[in-house]
């Protein structure tokens, strides 16, 4: 086989030196072509005329800021309790005998005087009849001596009998007359111990369960230990029983006088503090200060206060854990921030504020109690200062920002910051597209859209597995569009709501070109 006549001479040998030979020729070219490359590659920066590459510091960052509320606020002081019941009773069985009968359902409420337990009676019954037969008795006796007595007092005036015999029927008239009261009594103890059969209750209330079951004896325990039947609860009124420390007591005592603090509440009904539950937001119940005890505890360093509160539902039962706000004073032209522009570290709380030449400054605050979404500033900040209220985080205390009054931020904010634009995604009307990119791709860059990715507000949005090409057409939050697969969609949707979506794109910053004027790009 002979190679033909127009090949290069270096292929044209069939021996293994001239393969060599040709292999050497080769990897001289390759070595040139590298360095040609490489000292292209070095000198093009020069070769377009371009300067160097020099750094440009960014912009300083935006930030919102707010001058303090100044306003009048009330300073309040919160304390943790307890409810309690307003009175406490534990029922008890006060003679003995076999309990008969539970007239009432465990925890029903019950009125004052209604019947609770009863006791076996029929003893007590007949110790009442004894008593009324004794009295009975003793009348007798008593009518008798009275009787003999005038008889021999008249005997003894008219010297017909002796003086003896009219001292002794008047003993015997006056110890009749002490038997008949003895008598008495011992009726009125037999009446009493009758009526203890029966206990009632004290005052309206709540039942506790009956801890003596029906047939069991009750009563006359030994060490003088009564019988416990059940308790009962008055929980309207109901009161709330917390404590406060030392140093807050000492701040009250200034402004108020805890000693005669409840003859204040009586005279005026005053004094008022406020209570919330657990789940409850904020303190709705309100109650009047009733009782500050006598001595502070020495092992604790509190106080303890109690305050009363109506229950007319009596839905609020003791032990329940109870929030306490009592107004202290008013304080007048108070400085309020957001809660949210007050900051905490190791130094103690702070506030970012703007001075001049917008620079910012951390400034140490001590700080008061909290009003809806404002903390009060007691000191360390003025009237007149701007205080960063949103993006706190990039502001660098000792850097400059741009600052943003509040109210100007929010009137000048881009109707696309909130509701950015979405390409059209439709056969006749918009539908927003929620994902970064379309699901499954082929080979050729095309698409299926799934029901769970497409949002359809319109009746003529597309349907799952309806095909779509381009597998980067996405909303605008860094995400890529292409132009080929918008304008496709333009001719299937209506060239108008492409030119509007691209527009409003635009407005908003998010589409941009790419280096190759292809006109895909990433949104900003």
């Amino acid at each position: 086989m002979e190679f033909p006549k127009n090949r290069p001479p270096i292929f044209a040998s069939k021996t293994t030196k001239d393969w060599k030979t040709s292999f050497r020729v080769l990897r001289v070219l390759r070595g040139f072509w590298q360095i040609t490359v490489a000292v292209l590659i070095l000198f093009a920066p020069a070769a377009c005329g371009e300067g160097k590459n020099q750094y440009v510091a960014p912009p300083p960052p935006k930030v919102t800021v707010a001058r303090p509320d100044v306003r009048t606020v009330t300073e309040h002081l919160e304390f943790n309790g307890n409810t309690a019941a307003f009175n406490t009773v534990k029922l008890v069985a006060r003679v003995q005998g076999y309990l008969e009968k539970i007239h009432f359902v465990d925890g029903a409420t019950v009125k004052k005087g209604d019947l609770l337990f009863t006791i076996q009676q029929d003893q007590y019954k007949a110790q009442l009849k004894q008593a009324q037969a004794e009295v009975a008795a003793a009348k007798a006796k008593l009518e008798n001596a009275v009787t003999e007595y005038e008889r021999y007092l008249r005997l003894f005036q008219q010297k017909a009998a002796p003086e003896t015999y009219v001292d002794q029927w008047k003993y015997t008239r006056d110890s009749s007359a002490a038997a008949l009261e003895n008598a008495q009594a011992q009726v009125d103890l037999a009446k009493l111990n009758l009526s203890y059969t029966t206990v009632t209750a004290p005052f309206d209330g709540r039942m506790g369960r009956h801890l003596i079951d029906v047939g069991n004896l009750v009563g006359g325990g030994g060490g003088g230990q009564d019988t416990v039947l059940a308790e009962i609860n008055q929980i309207n009124p109901y009161y709330v029983y917390f404590t406060i420390n030392e140093r807050d007591l000492l701040k009250v005592v200034d402004e108020q006088d805890l000693s005669s603090a409840r003859e204040k509440t009586h005279r005026s009904k005053g004094f008022e503090v406020f209570m919330g539950l657990a789940t409850d937001s904020g303190y709705p119940y309100r109650g009047l200060f009733d009782f500050a005890a006598i001595t502070a505890n020495p092992r604790t360093g509190t106080l303890q206060l109690r305050a009363v509160f109506q229950n007319p539902k009596g839905d609020i039962i003791p032990g329940l854990f109870a929030r306490i706000q009592a107004p202290v004073r008013d304080i007048k032209d108070a400085l309020l921030v957001p809660a949210d522009a007050v900051g905490f570290d190791q130094l103690g709380n702070y506030v970012l504020v703007v001075k001049d030449k917008d620079i910012v400054e951390r400034r140490e605050v001590e700080i008061g109690e909290q009003v809806g979404e404002m903390r009060v500033i007691k000191s360390g900040l003025t009237a007149n200062e701007r205080v960063i209220v949103d993006g706190i985080l990039r502001a660098v205390p000792g850097q400059q920002v741009t600052p943003e009054e509040a109210g100007k931020s929010a009137a000048n904010r881009s109707p696309c910051y909130e509701n950015p634009p979405t390409p059209p995604l439709q056969r006749g009307n918009v539908a927003e597209l929620r994902t970064k990119r379309l699901p499954s791709l082929d080979g050729r860059g095309r698409g299926r859209v799934e029901a769970s990715d497409v949002q359809h507000p319109h009746p003529t949005s597309p349907v799952e597995g309806e095909e779509l090409d381009s597998a980067a057409l996405t909303s605008p939050v860094g995400e890529e569009l292409n132009s080929a697969a918008l304008l496709q969609r333009g001719a299937r949707g209506g060239f108008n709501d492409l030119r509007e979506s691209t527009r409003n794109m635009k407005d908003c910053g998010g589409l941009t070109r790419s280096a190759d004027g292809n006109g895909s790009g990433g949104a900003a």
